[in-house]
């Protein structure tokens, strides 16, 4: 009977076991969220680059369709620092957009 008492009120040598048990559960609960929140930033960071590598790659489709006749590929600045309204002219050395055969 004493025995029986111990089972219903919780109390006995079986808690111990059963809070380790928690604990785990918790701990893996936790882990699982922190996996979940870093592969979205993953995701959306993916999503970020694939988009501006798009706006990139249209950007110089751009340039070298405003050139007359275009330039060899080697002698486009395409650096990443580069200013935005143009690429150093390897000809004249000015800065300007689009690639002139007349430099």
């Amino acid at each position: 009977a004493a025995r029986g008492a111990q089972a219903v009120e919780g109390t006995g040598g079986g808690t111990q076991a059963v809070e380790g048990a928690q604990k785990r559960v918790r701990e893996a609960r936790k882990k699982v969220r922190a996996l979940r929140v870093d592969i979205e930033h993953h995701e959306k960071q993916a999503r970020l680059h694939t988009d501006r590598a798009k706006r990139k790659q249209r950007e110089l489709d751009e340039l070298e369709s405003e050139g007359t006749g275009g330039a060899p590929e080697d002698q486009l600045n395409t650096s990443a620092r580069a200013p935005k309204k143009g690429f150093r002219c390897h000809g004249c050395r000015l800065m300007h957009s689009g690639i002139t055969s007349a430099c």
